[in-house]
């Protein structure tokens, strides 16, 4: 692929001139004037390349900030790169320049076999309080995903940078890590420390689940405490998005680890951040003043904002870009990383990524990554092929889809309102997929239920996601996972439903909340606000949990039905909760139960035959249209017409569009329609492919079931 124009302004002799854009109002909390001297000092001697990354220790007393810079294949900066280091004042590491930029060269050319492998350099250049700086830098590489390539080219990378083999003992420990890595983990970076007193190397390897860490270390033949880097390894797990693992291979070093912590999102909106920062601060690896500072790293510049000139060759790209485009410089923030030796771990470090971004007026974030060695996926490989018009292929696609989705954890996170749903998402899809997965697919959902069982909480429940309180209706999902998955959790489904019962109102309905001070402490209001809306009972809640209560559930659904449907405080259309109440409805004898299924099935109708009767439908309102439909007989027409809706919208990746529309009302409020109240989609889609996934399932079941 021929090398895009970079982002950089050709009369820039350096990074210099570009970072007071990029680093203007950061926290002083966090990076001080010092430490902005002395990277301002560095830049100097850097090129204009604009994908920095910053590391900044979070414990207290420790200023210390180093500086990386990133250059990209894709975005043309190869280029830079054999002008990237020079030699020291002093000249004595004139040989070792030399070999540096003649690797350089040929990561520049596109001819070479380092250029096609390697998509990413790091270099990274530490910055001591007392001033003083290494002659070279550590330099970080992205290896590409086939194991046995990454091996090759690594070595052959560390022996021009080193002047000299690997030794032995190294070698034959890097062979070892990259030999133990299984099904989805793998060697992603690696790092030669050249800045460090004793040069060692660094090994990141990402995909690893917690089951597989034991197997892994003993198959490296790692000299440490496995059952400690187990426990911290899933504790990170438990709370983060994604973990890199980061091992150091050097004669003679103690046999300490790093955890690469990632999240997906960033706040405000993204609320862990904060929570996992004071947690480290309660442990006192983290001074409270730079987790406030690193929360509020997250920032974009535009050219109305800025104070002096805006670089000329910015400018002029943007006028060659569509109206809507602008130029911006942003911060945002990238991983925490935790650092453990044998008595636990011993240091924190938090980073943040700064660079130009192409952003549009229409929505936010940015078409160029800030940094990305750290935070990317081995790619995905052999997606199923979705066959349109199939339905078996159909579910197959949107189920590899999702399993391409689950995190380490095993768990599902979706929509980002007041944090990412996390507890419940996961109980929602994988009751949705379990019954239409294969046996692969099923062992991947099972370590689901096992991370959620470890979840539940004292008093029965699950919650949306780590840092709430049980509610209702995540216990709900995650109760009808259990049992969609035929396991024989006995104890737990017992305590979870003693929790559902004690969120039932004298009328039968559910509420969503009983103690709300979790969800308080989580979203950062008083724990004395009125959570009233919150806690009143609610139809859609009520029916996800009616299989595990008694009739007056179901009485209290025929009683809230209007129209033919059932609306919801939480939802923005009525599919939804109408279909989960058709399906407790169908479990009830009584007329008035039968009359009313019959009602929501014609509202269906309507509903699909009409285009959403006034409403257009999203491909997730449709999906419980077809399942309201499929669950009795005389609707066939309608309900295959859904079918064929939904078939014919599925997209390459086996997905659905976002398309569940959640309502958040303030928590205070009763009824919908306050000025402050949020309608959030699930942005990755999952919820909505989940949903029809399971609705294609039981449709197509249906389908067999039915007589010729």
């Amino acid at each position: 692929m021929a090398d895009s124009p970079p982002q950089t302004d050709p009369a820039a002799e350096s990074l210099r001139e570009y970072l007071p854009f990029l680093l203007r109002d950061v926290p002083a909390s966090l990076v001080d004037e010092a430490a902005l001297r002395r990277m301002d000092a560095i830049a100097a001697r850097m090129p204009p390349s604009l994908a920095l990354a910053i590391e900044c220790r979070l414990g207290a007393g420790d200023d210390q900030v180093d500086l990386q810079q990133c250059f990209r294949r894709s975005e043309g900066e190869f280029r830079f790169l054999p002008d990237a280091v020079k030699p020291s004042v002093s000249g004595e590491n004139l040989a070792a320049v030399a070999r540096w930029q003649a690797l350089f060269a040929q990561f520049a050319d596109p001819q070479s076999r380092f250029h096609r492998a390697i998509e990413e350099v790091f270099l990274e250049y530490d910055l001591p309080v007392d001033g003083s700086v290494a002659a070279l830098p550590s330099v970080f590489l992205s290896l590409p995903s086939d194991g046995e390539e990454a091996s090759a080219i690594l070595f052959e990378t560390l022996e021009v940078l080193g002047g000299e083999a690997l030794p032995a003992a190294n070698r034959q420990a890097v062979e070892r890590i990259f030999a133990a890595c299984s099904q989805d983990a793998f060697v992603d970076s690696a790092g030669f420390m050249a800045s460090r007193p004793a040069a060692g190397l660094r090994i990141n390897v990402k995909g690893l689940e917690t089951f597989q860490l034991r197997p892994f270390l003993e198959a490296c033949q790692w000299p440490g405490d496995i059952a400690m880097a187990e426990k911290a390894f899933d504790e990170a797990v438990d709370r983060y998005d994604m973990v890199t693992l980061a091992l150091d291979v050097a004669a003679g070093a103690a046999p300490h680890f790093g955890l690469e912590c990632f999240l997906s999102e960033q706040p405000p909106s993204e609320i862990r951040w904060a929570i996992l920062l004071e947690e480290l601060a309660e442990r006192r690896m983290c001074d409270p003043a730079k987790a406030k500072g690193f929360v509020a790293a997250r920032y974009d510049l535009t050219p109305p904002q800025s104070d002096r000139p805006w670089p000329r060759s910015l400018i002029r790209q943007s006028i060659g870009r569509p109206a809507d485009h602008f130029t911006t410089f942003a911060r945002r923030l990238s991983h925490i990383k935790l650092g453990y030796r044998q008595d636990g771990l011993r240091e924190a470090k938090a980073y943040f990524g700064a660079g130009h971004l192409w952003q549009q007026a229409s929505r936010s974030g940015g078409t160029t990554a800030l940094t990305s060695i750290a935070s990317r996926r081995r790619p995905s490989v052999g997606k199923p092929a979705v066959a349109s018009g199939d339905p078996a292929s159909a579910i197959n696609a949107g189920i590899s889809m999702l399993l391409r989705q689950q995190l380490q954890s095993g768990l599902w996170r979706d929509y980002c309102a007041v944090g990412c749903g996390e507890e419940w998402v996961s109980g929602f899809i994988a009751a949705q997929i379990f019954p239409y997965a294969d046996n692969s697919a099923r062992q991947r959902i099972d370590r689901a239920l096992s991370r959620l069982l470890a979840r539940q909480r004292d008093t029965g429940g699950w919650a949306y996601s780590r840092e709430y309180s049980g509610d209702a209706d995540s216990t709900a999902w995650v109760m009808r996972m259990i049992r969609e998955m035929g396991n024989k959790q006995d104890e737990a489904l017992q305590r979870g439903r003693e929790f559902l019962i004690s969120h039932a109102k004298e009328n039968g309905g559910l509420g969503t909340y009983v103690e709300t001070d979790a969800v308080a402490r989580a979203m950062r209001v008083a724990r004395d606000i009125s959570f009233a809306g919150w806690q009143q009972d609610h139809p859609s809640v009520t029916a996800a949990a009616a299989p595990f209560l008694g009739e007056e559930a179901r009485r209290y659904l025929v009683e809230r039905q209007q129209n033919g449907c059932w609306t919801c405080y939480w939802w923005g259309h009525p599919a939804y909760p109408t279909a989960m109440a058709v399906d407790a409805l169908m479990q009830d004898p009584a007329d008035a139960a039968i009359i009313a299924v019959r009602a929501a099935c014609d509202w269906a109708r309507d509903c699909v035959e009409n285009e959403g009767a006034g409403e257009a439908l999203t491909d997730f309102d449709l999906a419980f249209c077809l399942r309201i439909l499929a669950s009795s007989p005389g609707y066939g027409e309608a309900a295959h017409r859904a079918a064929q809706g939904l078939l014919s919208s599925q997209r390459e990746d086996g997905s659905w569009a976002p398309g569940a529309r959640m309502r958040i009302p303030p928590m205070g409020e009763l009824e919908t329609g306050a000025p402050k109240e949020g309608l959030y989609f699930d942005f990755r889609g999952s919820f909505t492919t989940a949903a029809v996934v399971g609705a294609l399932g039981e449709w197509q079941t249906l389908q067999r079931e039915q007589p010729a």
